[in-house]
């Protein structure tokens, strides 16, 4: 009987240890990961957190598969939706500011023009930021709830979920954000660290690259004043 009972204390301090490892161990269980539906929920409590942010954008557009055009500016976001973007190329410079007193964007020559300034719609052609998207379609929260649109009811196939050294990589291809009736295929990386999406790579369904849009060096909640954004 004595090594039966020894065999029972050993084996259920195997097991003891074994839940101990696993729970304190970062394992898939514990990763929002696991599916999209709860990832999705993570970058939304993350992003209920934000009051504003700041970032360099890099666009990548390209044209049967080659790099065509790449623009870089300076983003800066405030709650609920102020925008500022100052261009860096091309048009280096030039600085755009959303809304303005007639919900309008007001846009600022560089250099020797600076006294320059006009107010255009967001609707305006002048200022898509490429593939039908307004400039007041770009923040971070419209970002969101086109993801949640890609993995739900604009889903046009299976997702895939998986992990690259520091971010979740979600997959699947869907309904255009902004185009109607197109297809595309769908990359967004999502930091482990903020659990928000710092790159996404848009593409042809049979994965062709169109548009790559990158987020650097994002920072959140820094010291935005009210007036740098008018």
């Amino acid at each position: 009987m004595l090594p039966f009972f020894s065999q029972v204390i050993c084996d259920h301090l195997a097991v003891v240890l074994l839940i101990l490892l696993v729970a304190s161990s970062p394992g898939e269980a514990a990763c929002p990961a696991s599916d999209s539906g709860s990832l999705l929920n993570a970058m939304r409590e993350s992003y209920a957190q934000v009051e504003n942010y700041r970032t360099t954008v890099e666009v990548e557009e390209s044209r049967k598969g080659h790099l065509y055009e790449t623009k870089r500016f300076l983003y800066t976001f405030k709650k609920p939706d102020h925008i500022r973007i100052e261009l860096m190329s091309p048009h280096k410079g030039t600085v755009l500011i959303y809304p303005d007193e007639h919900r309008e964007v007001l846009v600022s020559m560089p250099g020797l023009l600076g006294f320059l300034k006009f107010h255009l719609s967001p609707d305006n052609s002048l200022l898509k930021v490429s593939a039908g998207q307004r400039i007041d379609q770009t923040d971070m929260g419209v970002l969101i709830r086109n993801i949640s649109h890609t993995f739900t009811d604009q889903l046009k196939g299976e997702e895939q979920i998986t992990e690259e050294n520091d971010y979740i990589l979600l997959s699947a291809v869907a309904e255009n954000h902004f185009i109607k009736g197109m297809i595309t295929r769908y990359r967004f990386f999502i930091d482990k660290s903020m659990f928000l999406p710092v790159r996404i790579e848009e593409s042809t369904p049979n994965g062709t690259p169109e548009r790559t849009i990158i987020f650097h060096h994002l920072t959140v909640n820094t010291n935005v004043r009210g007036a740098f954004m008018q």
